[in-house]
């Protein structure tokens, strides 16, 4: 009977426990040159919009644990040489996600070239 209690306890633990959402959060990564990047999603209007050198923005699809990343426009500031490289990379990055994995801690993006990145939940402002 106690296993019985305890078992119903634990699936009314994490049964109860919301899922993650990816579009409920801010999420950060800060690259080697110190280039601080941000990324957000509109579910409304499956876009996503972000931060690196310059501000930028695109569509995307969420299916499940599918995802893909349209077109990526972006505002055309320039920055230090290391930090406009950087934010090329990561572009060219959101344009190979083909899936991704959310915990609480972290969203790691996996590319169709078998790599991956990840990115962290932005604190909240104090």
């Amino acid at each position: 009977m106690k296993k019985l209690i305890l078992f119903l306890l634990f699936y009314c633990l994490t049964a109860c426990r919301p899922e993650p959402d990816l579009t409920a959060q801010t999420y950060e990564m800060t690259t080697p040159s110190g280039l601080v990047i941000l990324l957000r999603f509109d579910p409304n209007e499956n876009r996503y919009f972000g931060r690196a050198v310059n501000h930028y923005f695109g569509t995307y699809q969420l299916s499940d644990q599918a995802l893909t990343f349209g077109p990526t426009g972006s505002t055309m500031m320039m920055g230090l040489s290391d930090q406009m490289t950087d934010e090329a990379a990561y572009f060219h990055k959101l344009s190979q996600v083909h899936s991704y994995q959310l915990t609480p801690e972290s969203v790691v993006f996996y590319l169709s070239d078998g790599t991956s990145f990840q990115m962290y939940p932005k604190p909240p402002k104090q």
